[in-house]
């Protein structure tokens, strides 16, 4: 019936658990189907992301400026040359 959420019969009535931990979140069987984390887990979430995208931007810098040095260096090696 869900695909992400994660609902489990509690004691003869649903209950939507968190995806992470499994603290239920709410009670009953009609829920939207997504992903749910509590506070806790949707905070080390976040953290975790917040660091991935500092990394990955950290990373296209140096890539630009690499890349920058590359068509710099190539483009004076060509100057340098005398190419026909």
């Amino acid at each position: 019936m869900y695909k992400k959420a994660e609902v489990k019969l509690n004691g003869g009535r649903g209950a939507c658990l968190c995806n992470r931990c499994s603290v239920i979140l709410s009670y009953g069987v009609d829920h939207t189907d997504v992903d749910r984390y509590c506070g806790s887990c949707y905070n080390v979430l976040v953290s975790a992301l917040t660091e991935i995208a500092n990394a990955s931007a950290a990373d296209f810098a140096i890539g630009n400026k690499l890349a920058e040095f590359i068509v710099d260096t190539a483009n004076g090696a060509l100057k340098d040359k005398d190419y026909e």
